[in-house]
């Protein structure tokens, strides 16, 4: 088999390998690109989950801001700045945030305000402050992908939601 080298082909792999995607497979693809250009465009990717879901977030930071099955080299104007013992170490990352490590906020948010607009909140307090209807997009799509893939990529949406 071919060595894979781009993250292109990499979905294309995962697309290939795992069928029961194949229903949802415009959605995950317009996500990746999304992801994908957010990066190049030094951004930052904040997610988030309910439950397991949660825990998948967690995961997930965890393989973007360390190499996930390659290492990530640093980029030369990052070894430029960085001491040579830590160039030797540090993999490349890419900046993500999971909202879901806010324990104080998301239990007086939900109790005092809403449980339903914790992650709006977080998103308010951490990105522009303009975009918090950004979560309500977000989570609609994972909603649709959740429920036209099966659940294969999340728990199903919250009853109370409606959604």
């Amino acid at each position: 088999m071919a060595q894979v080298t781009s993250s292109s082909e990499q979905l294309d792999l995962l697309m290939q390998r795992n069928i029961d995607l194949e229903v949802c497979e415009p959605d995950v693809k317009r996500a990746f690109n999304t992801i994908r250009e957010a990066f190049r465009a030094k951004h930052k990717l904040l997610i988030c989950g309910n439950g397991g879901s949660a825990a998948d977030a967690e995961h997930w930071a965890g393989e973007l801001l360390k190499g996930f099955r390659h290492k990530r080299p640093l980029s030369p104007e990052d070894r430029a700045k960085l001491p040579e013992k830590l160039t030797a170490s540090l993999q490349g990352a890419l900046p993500t945030i999971t909202l879901t490590g806010f324990p104080s906020l998301t239990t007086a948010f939900g109790h005092d305000v809403d449980p339903e607009l914790t992650f709006a909140q977080l998103v308010w307090g951490l990105a522009s402050q303009g975009r918090a209807d950004r979560h309500y997009h977000v989570r609609r799509c994972s909603q649709r992908l959740c429920s036209t893939s099966g659940g294969a990529l999340s728990g199903p949406p919250n009853a109370r939601s409606g959604g």
